[in-house]
């Protein structure tokens, strides 16, 4: 029967899988709060690397951890990447999570904190209260190693090997010597110098296996789990006197029993059902052996409810105990119910399972899995929808839809002996139980440490670099997550990187930096948030700039990186940095940069020099290497501009130990060091009202900042304008303009017949009468011009004179008559015109003027007559102002003429008004009339004769002569070194090179001769032939080089016969040369005639100059160079056997050489050995070593336990016997195989070596070791193979089995229940399968037992009297209130009514009449709804129906308040309708009298007088025009009725389209500014948009076509 009895309703086994769930969803919604512990730890592993579960696999063995859990439901299993299966229907179920390992309700999570969720009605989730349903267990600075369930506590193992517990304790199973619950865990105390190294917690008890190999329970003993005999709780521990005399490697509490293997590969079990047989009974002390197989060993174990199953060493399953629902696996069930059809047994037998190459097991409730070395997950027992789509028990192993192949598994093999720890825990030198002996466990007496990893990685069994966003110290068990201000972006370290100045990190295990945003700002460094910048600074991504002295200098962190700095501008004359340098560490810093020149320096924090470079170049570097500090220190790193160029540049900062061995941080890990480190304050010209800006906004046009750090503009006062954005201060108006608002952007031009004569005005004047003004923006009026006058005042133009008059004066009223000889075109002239040369006028008042006659002209102004044209002149045209000179090539003789007259043949005539013509010139001819110039003759030709009238006059040039002009009188003789062999020649012919020509007139050139030669043209003779050289031939233009390795001492040679071969031993390396060279040392020459010599070979030299052969090296010696002098010796070690040789060859293995020069090598002596080449020296044989022959180069070594006394051995006659090598030969040792018994007392000597005879490995003392060597260890006649107790001499048999001998056991049927017990509840003692009924399973049958089912209540009071989870049922539905989530019935859930805070046991809490589902306030007695939903009960609330209003006093005052403003807005609208009309009229009054501006539309007032009209002039115009009368005033009308009023308004302008005229300048600020022709002034801005001037205000209006 199971100690646990769970309801069998058909809901029960979705509560367990909801419970079991629970902590695993919670862990899922956890990840935000573990601010997403990185993504690289939740991927796949193999198992062949260090995995994110790396430390361990199934329960019970040596501190691994929790991956294959089952209890009640479903199994669940943890993958190697931290991911979750659990099945339902067959199929498997995923989870995606950080999960280690885990245990029920809790998990153990990849950054190694316990995460728990579910039931805390006893603080079993250890979160500080129990109110708490989720959280992280807090167990200060330990980490949880080991997790284990009770039911309803927990205990864990710490990373120091401590046990901390929590839950419930009212048996004392939390184990702090106390039975008060805790809710937080609390410290276990193990003894002195005991550590955990597995944990198990069960039913109100809890046992840990210590590193000593004993194990410790504490709590419930109400069955005998102490096994001392007693069944007296403690809590605190108590060590198992389970009397198996052996070291225990692995626990597990099924049930209310403890079974463990021993260091043999045997099982023992104890209490329920093993040494008592009911709670409280008569308890056996010590413990039961299970009988496995024969010859089999047990290598794993586990145990939940109240059957247990074993892996074997064969990789076998053997369970036993409670077989109800077949959870053994043998086929059978042992269910009392009839219809199930169970015939098994429950037995303590173990029972084969039909498994093999098991791997994993896991043992449940009332079902049972395991995994083989295929990766098959098999499972049996009961189960409800979790095998299969079923709820049919499965009696024997059945196949998973499920590979197992990814889920961790880590047990370890330490020593390589083919045992995991889970059963190597006793080996020679392990203290601890760790599996790893000394010396080479680090922490012999910790069982949580057997190795230390190097900084940056970690881990327990094997080292895994920490990951990005991590961490590891030296020896770190678990990576620690960066904390906020820190991140790290490698892998592999044991440190964070500081958050640099301007950048923050805001969650734990970043693997980056951030940059504060813009408007954001960080001066600190390690920091996990920016500062905003405040109204009136600003913070840009785009500009920053370390301080120009150390107070303002920017930090740096304590890493090595590449830092970005900036010269910003040409009075950043410095950039400050300063970094805290550890104790022991230094920095170095390179500079880069390939547009500014800088210089670095470094400064300790008392600003003295340490380090400078002044290079300017790139690659300048400094350190702090020459000095040192018994502190961490400041240090400032100035950065000085040089060459005033502005850019970027990269400050390489090296961070490292005093030894240089270690370089912290990455110096390729880029860094702005001075963007977003501080704020600035916004310039002169701009502000910022706001925080958190990245610019400052400028002054608006017509506003201006003073002074930086503003949050606001100031407007320009009326007389002052800004047109410009960003500026510092406004601008007064100048003259011929003015402003009169506040903020004005632009100065009003001053309107058409107006003007502004000061600086700084705010209105504008208008002109006089007798003045205009027809242009804006002016500073004075006009006085009417000359040729116009004008009547009024504020004109905005003059009037023109009409044609034939003029008017010379200003201020005028009339025109004058134009004067004979003179006329008037044009209208507005103020002067008459006289008449133009050409023409002349007789008469008075004239518009025109008369042309002069062809041969006529007037030259002069207001000519009255014509004149003739003179001889040397002629004008055949009509209205001429002059004559015209006769052409070139022409002549007039007479006066008044109107033609003029050719010049004949041979005469010519080249300038203009001539009366004759010009004979042509020696050297020239005219061959044509008129011609205006002579032709000359062409080059080649000559003319000694005048007036030549055709080219046949021009004569060639004689041979030997030449013309090189056009246009000679006679031909040129050639001279020396030139000739002419034609006629007609402009040039002489140079003489060619190779010639020469040595007389005047010659017509042909002479060859030079042989011996010379002429390599220049135009040469009057030939040069002779150089030493070297020779000339063979006539006519030589060079002469010809001697060729290398010849030479010619002599001058003017003729032939190549007089060039020299070089002798042998010389050389002659050019062309030309006039002597040969020696052959120097190192070379020869053996043949003549050569051009260089010949260097010596390898293996040879030359000692002196001029040789003719070579000399070669003796042996002994070599030469590996070519053109050597001599030859080099052999060094020792080597030798040289041959002439001429090339190298040296070392001594081969086995000779050797210890002097210089040899052609040979010496052999190893025999008792010696060289092994290796090259040796100078042999070298004498080591002990255990020897050598028999002559050139050895190897040793030879002595076989297996023989060693030899002296070195130099020559034999293996030197070896001597020595079995156990103690370095003692047997001849002389006391003790031949070393077992610590005298070869005199030694029954088997010699006989197994490496091992000690004591009271555990040699029972008996005979010097036989007893499990290779002595077949009875106990030497009691009984051989071991037969012996129950092989070492007790006291016993040797056992008839149950259990472990206990016959003379000592009292519990003969070995069911756990004692004799005496059973006695009492009526059961057999001698039959094991007799065993009390014991629902509860606290080894107090339910005959005597007043509370069968173990829940704390009596029987007589608890509503389920047999289910142990349920006592009370408050709504009587059937459903026990721990299973029922509406404890009351009232259809709201309990956790919902325990979060709104109303009573779940209550369907009306506030007990008003109405239930909490329908209840609006069911807290209230007073409250059950609000109709209105204004958040006031219908009670309390004046008007339920509105939810507006919820007193009396709040709808008073609401309607008093509307009746006001009603009110308020009535007698406005009365006031405006009546003062409208009279406003309107001041208005229009005010802007005419202001501007004058003339209104052309109907209904608008027009301008106040016409423009006078000089009656003298044109009388006509006057007359056509009508005098305007002005109608600027209106009628004052009664208001009283409005109506009437708003008929009689006038008539509203038509649209008007504004536009500049054409021609209209552009400002300064992109805008054009004009007055049209009523006077208003406009304005269009550069983005089209037209503003209209107020003159009321001095304003501008927005104006929209």
């Amino acid at each position: 029967m199971s100690n646990i009895q769970f309801t069998k309703k058909s809901f029960s086994i979705g509560i367990c899988l909801l419970f079991l769930l629970v902590p695993l969803v919670d862990v899922i919604d956890s990840s935000k709060d573990l601010e997403n512990i990185e993504d690289s730890q939740s991927s796949s592993f193999s198992k062949t690397s260090s995995s994110m579960n790396s430390p361990g696999s199934e329960r019970g063995s040596v501190f691994t951890n929790s991956i294959f859990e089952l209890n009640s439901g479903s199994p669940t299993l943890v993958l190697e990447n931290g991911s979750l299966v659990s099945f339902f229907n067959g199929s498997p179920i995923f989870s995606e999570d950080d999960v280690i390992s885990v245990s029920g309700q809790c998990s153990l999570l990849s950054n190694f904190s316990l995460f728990c969720s579910g039931i805390n009605n006893y603080g079993q989730l250890g979160l500080g209260n129990q109110q708490l349903l989720s959280g992280y267990v807090d167990f200060g600075n330990k980490i949880p190693a080991a997790i284990s369930q009770g039911n309803d506590h927990y205990c864990a193992i710490l990373d120091d090997g401590s046990v901390s517990c929590w839950g419930r304790n009212n048996m004392g199973q939390v184990g702090d010597s106390s039975n008060n619950n805790r809710n937080s865990p609390v410290s276990v105390n193990l003894g002195v110098n005991k550590t955990a190294v597995s944990i198990s917690s069960s039913n109100d008890f809890s046992c840990a296996l210590l590193n000593t190999g004993e194990v410790s329970c504490w709590g419930d003993n109400s069955y005998g789990i102490f096994a001392d005999g007693t069944t007296s709780n403690s809590n605190s521990p108590v060590i198992v006197n389970h009397s198996v005399g052996e070291r225990a490697v692995s626990i597990a509490t099924p049930g209310y029993s403890v079974c463990a293997i021993f260091s043999s590969g045997n099982i023992s079990c104890w209490g329920e059902s093993y040494t008592v047989l009911s709670s409280d009974g008569e308890v056996s002390e010590g413990a039961i052996s299970i009988n496995l197989p024969v010859n089999r060993t047990a290598i794993s174990l586990d145990g939940t409810g109240s059957h247990v199953c074993a892996i074997l060493d064969n990789s076998s399953v053997n369970c036993w105990g409670v077989n109800t629902y077949g959870q053994l696996g043998n086929g059978e069930c042992s269910s009392l119910i009839s219809s199930s059809g169970c015939t098994g047994s429950n037995t303590n037998t173990p029972q084969y399972v039909n498994l093999s190459n098991v791997i994993a097991i896991s043992s449940g409730l009332e079902s049972t899995c395991s995994i083989n070395s295929s990766y098959q997950l098999f499972c049996w027992g009961k189960q409800e929808q979790i095998f299969d789509n079923s709820s049919i028990s499965k009696l024997s192993p059945y196949l998973m839809n499920f590979s197992a192949s990814d889920v961790s598994y880590s047990d370890q093999d330490m020593d390589g002996d083919g045992i995991t720890n889970d059963l190597d825990v006793h080996m020679f030198g392990d203290d601890d139980g760790d599996g790893v002996p000394s010396p080479t466990d680090p922490y012999p007496s910790n069982p949580a440490r057997w190795m230390n990893c190097d900084l940056g990685s970690w881990g327990r069994i094997d080292c895994t670099e920490s990951s990005l966003g991590h961490f590891s110290l030296f020896s770190s068990l678990y990576q620690s997550e960066c904390d906020l201000g820190e991140y790290q972006h490698q892998t592999g370290k044991s440190y964070c990187n500081q958050a640099s100045a301007g950048y923050y990190v805001s969650s734990v295990a970043s693997v980056n930096q951030s940059k504060c945003p813009e408007g954001y700002y960080q001066d600190q460094l390690q920091s996990s948030s920016c500062l905003i910048s405040s109204p009136g600074s600003y913070v840009s991504l785009t500009t920053g700039d370390a301080g120009n002295s150390n107070s303002s200098s920017y930090n740096l962190s304590s890493t090595s990186a590449s830092y970005t700095g900036r010269i910003s501008n040409q009075y950043d004359s410095h950039d400050f940095f300063k970094i805290n340098v550890e104790k022991s560490h230094h920095i170095s810093v390179t500079i880069e940069s390939e547009i500014v020149e800088v210089n670095i320096s470094l400064f300790d924090q008392s600003m003295v020099l340490l380090d400078t470079n002044n290079s300017l170049s790139n690659g300048s570097i400094v350190s702090t290497n020459l000095t040192s500090s018994s502190s961490s220190r400041d240090i400032y790193i100035v950065i000085e501009n040089v060459n005033v160029n502005v850019g970027d540049y990269q400050m390489n900062l090296t961070y490292y130990s005093d030894d240089g061995s270690t370089i912290i941080g990455d110096i390729f890990n880029s860094i702005d060091a001075e963007i977003g480190v501080t704020s600035f304050l916004c310039a002169e010209g701009t502000f910022e009202s706001e925080s958190g800006s990245s610019s400052c906004t400028s002054a608006a046009q017509g506003y201006f900042v003073s002074s930086p750090g503003s949050t606001s503009q100031t407007p320009c006062s009326p007389g002052t304008y800004q047109g410009l954005t960003g500026q510092t201060s406004c601008l007064i108006t100048s003259p011929g303009y003015y402003t009169s608002a506040y903020g004005s952007f632009v100065q009003t031009p001053a309107s058409l017949g107006y003007y502004v004569d000061t600086n700084g005005s705010s209105s504008q004047t208008a002109c006089p009468p007798g003045t205009y003004q027809n242009q804006t923006a002016q500073t004075a009026c006009i006085d009417t011009d000359a040729g116009y006058y004008t009547s009024s005042s504020g004109s905005p133009s003059q009037i023109a004179c009409s044609n034939g008059t003029y008017q010379p004066n200003t201020n005028q009223v009339s025109c004058i008559l134009s004067s004979p000889g003179y006329h008037v075109p044009n209208i507005a002239s103020t002067s008459q015109l006289p008449c133009n040369p050409g023409t002349y006028q007789p008469f008075s008042g004239r518009s025109d003027c008369i042309d002069a006659s062809p041969g006529y002209y007037t030259s002069v102004l207001a000519s009255t007559t014509q004149s003739p044209c003179v001889v040397g002149s002629f004008q055949p045209n009509h209205g001429q102002n002059r004559c015209l000179a006769a052409d070139p090539g022409h002549y007039v003789n007479t006066n008044a003429s109107a033609t003029q007259t050719e010049c004949e043949l041979g005469t010519y005539q080249p300038y203009s008004s001539s009366i004759s013509c010009l004979d042509a010139d020696p050297g020239y001819y005219v061959d044509s009339t008129g011609s205006p110039s002579q032709t000359a003759c062409l080059v080649g030709t000559y003319n000694p004769e005048i007036a030549s009238n055709s080219s046949s006059s021009c004569l060639d040039a004689e041979q030997g002569f030449y013309v090189p002009n056009n246009g000679s009188a006679v031909q040129y003789v050639c001279l020396p070194g030139t000739y002419q062999p034609n006629i007609s020649q402009s040039s002489c012919i140079d003489a060619d090179s190779g010639y020469y020509v040595n007389s005047y007139q010659a017509i042909s050139q002479e060859p030079c001769s042989l011996g010379t030669y002429q390599p220049q043209a135009a040469q009057i003779g030939c040069y002779n032939a150089d030493p070297g050289y020779y000339v063979d031939s006539s006519a030589a233009e060079m002469q010809t080089p001697c060729l290398a390795g010849s030479y010619n001492p002599s001058s003017s040679a003729t032939s190549s016969d007089s060039c020299l071969f070089a002798d042998s031993g010389h050389y002659v390396p050019l062309d030309g040369s006039s002597s040969q060279l020696i052959c120097l040392e190192g070379t020869y020459q053996p043949s003549e005639g050569q051009i260089l010599c010949i260097d010596s070979p390898e293996g040879t030299y030359v000692m002196n100059q001029g040789q003719s052969q070579y000399i070669e090296c003796v042996s002994g010696t070599y030469q590996p160079e070519t053109k050597s002098t001599s030859c080099i010796s052999a060094e020792i070690g080597h030798y040289s056997p041959n002439e001429m040789s090339v190298s040296q060859t070392p001594c081969p293995s086995g000779t050797y050489q210890p002097n210089s020069g040899q052609s040979s090598c010496l052999d190893a002596d025999i008792g010696y050995y060289v092994s290796s080449e090259g040796q100078s020296s042999q070298e004498i044989n080591p002990i255990d070593f020897y050598t028999d022959s002559r050139g050895s180069s190897y040793l030879t070594s002595c076989p297996l336990n023989y060693i030899t006394i002296i070195q130099g051995a020559t034999s293996i006659n030197d070896c001597y016997l020595d079995s156990d090598m103690d370095r003692i030969i047997d001849e002389e040792d006391i003790d031949d195989d070393g077992d610590g018994r005298l070869d005199s007392t030694d029954s088997c000597s010699p006989g197994v070596v490496g091992w000690i005879s004591n009271s555990t490995t040699d029972i008996d003392g005979d010097g036989c070791k007893d499990d290779t060597e002595d077949s009875d260890d106990d030497n009691d006649s009984v051989l071991d193979i037969y012996d129950a107790f092989p070492t007790d001499s006291s016993e040797s048999i056992d008839t149950d089995s259990d472990g206990i001998g016959n003379n000592a056991d009292d519990d003969d049927d070995n069911d756990g229940w004692t004799d005496l017990q059973e006695s009492i509840c009526d059961t057999d003692p001698l039959v094991s399968q007799s065993i009390p009924i014991d629902t509860d399973s606290d080894l107090e049958c339910d005959i005597v037992d007043s509370d069968d089912d173990g829940d704390g209540y009596s029987d007589a009071s608890d509503w389920a009297p047999l289910d142990p989870n349920e006592w009370l049922d408050t709504d009587g539905d059937g459903i026990g209130n721990e299973a029922d989530t509406d404890d009351d019935n009232d259809g709201l859930l309990d956790i919902d009514e325990i979060a709104q805070g109303t009573n779940p046991l209550l369907a009306d809490s506030d007990g008003d009449g109405y239930n909490d589902i329908d209840d609006w306030d069911p807290n209230d007695v007073s409250e059950w709804q609000d109709s209105d939903n204004d958040g006031v009960g219908d009670n309390s609330d004046s008007h339920p129906g509105i939810k507006y209003f919820q007193t009396n006093l709040q709808f008073v005052l609401a309607v008093s308040g509307g009746i006001i403003i009603l009110a308020i807005f009535g007698y406005l609208g009365v006031i405006i309708l009546r003062k409208k009309p009279e406003s309107s009229v001041e208005e229009s009054t005010e802007k005419n009298e202001v501007i004058e501006v003339d209104y052309p539309h109907e209904g608008m007032s027009k301008t106040s007088d016409e423009l006078e009209t000089d009656s003298s002039i044109d009388n006509s115009d006057t007359a056509d025009k009508e005098e305007e009368v002005p109608e600027n005033k209106e009628v004052a009308r009664d208001t009283s009725h409005i109506d009437a009023l708003l008929n009689e308004l006038p008539t509203p302008p038509k649209p008007q389209i504004i536009s500049p005229p054409e021609g209209t300048p552009v400002n300064e600020y992109g805008q054009r500014v004009w007055a049209d022709e009523t006077g208003q002034v406009w304005c269009v801005n550069s983005d089209g948009s037209i503003l209209k001037h107020d003159a009321a205000t001095g304003g501008w209006i927005q104006f929209h076509n």
